[in-house]
């Protein structure tokens, strides 16, 4: 499978060259899966999960000497075992922690696409899980907003934040005249941000 884009796993974006050659398929990525399986992992790297959930050791091969293993039969084989082990391990870590039953049961319960799940769109299965459940409660659900709705949103919420300055000043004359009037404050709570895992590594 050739790599399309430039992140860390094949599968993790939503580029539409990479999932239109994998269409009508699912594509079970064990990077992806490990990160929302296994929180507690410190890396997600495939030698660094063959060590700790298989007990196996994944032998590595220099990307500078690649193209001198063509050069002869035994270490062109050493370079294709190399690979058929990768895969291999791959395989391994699947089954050890169950991402195709795990995810087929999430799919069950949320209602969505099997392919959403095993992409790790934790998002999209609690949005089918709540649809569902309305649907059940005879209410009717509103449209999603398009692109076009947001960014009309957040442009007259920009032009109303500039008319709000006015507004300020306005306020400080009404208590410069001994009338009571409110100052909008300046920001609405803080942004917590989530740590990236392996950022720091």
């Amino acid at each position: 499978m050739p790599k399309l884009s430039g992140s860390s796993s094949a599968f993790s974006g939503s580029n539409w060259a990479e999932w239109s050659v994998v269409a009508g398929r699912l594509m079970c990525d064990t990077y992806l899966s490990a990160r929302e399986l296994l929180p507690s992992q410190r890396s997600y790297a495939l030698k660094e999960l063959a060590m700790t959930q298989l007990n196996a050791q994944k032998p590595e091969v220099e990307q500078s000497m690649i193209p001198g293993m063509f050069d002869e039969t035994l270490q062109l084989l050493q370079l294709v075992r190399c690979c058929e082990n990768d895969a291999y391990l791959s395989l391994q870590l699947m089954f050890k922690i169950m991402v195709l039953p795990l995810t087929k049961q999430l799919t069950n319960l949320a209602g969505n696409l099997w392919t959403k799940s095993l992409q790790g769109k934790r998002a999209e299965r609690i949005e089918y899980l709540l649809l569902h459940e309305f649907h059940k409660l005879k209410f009717l659900v509103p449209d999603k907003e398009t692109y076009r709705q947001r960014m009309a949103k957040k442009a007259s919420k920009a032009e109303q934040e500039e008319d709000g300055g006015d507004d300020d000043d306005e306020g400080d004359q009404r208590r410069g005249n001994g009338q009571s009037g409110r100052k909008k404050a300046a920001y609405a709570g803080g942004l917590v941000l989530e740590p990236k895992k392996g950022f720091y590594d």
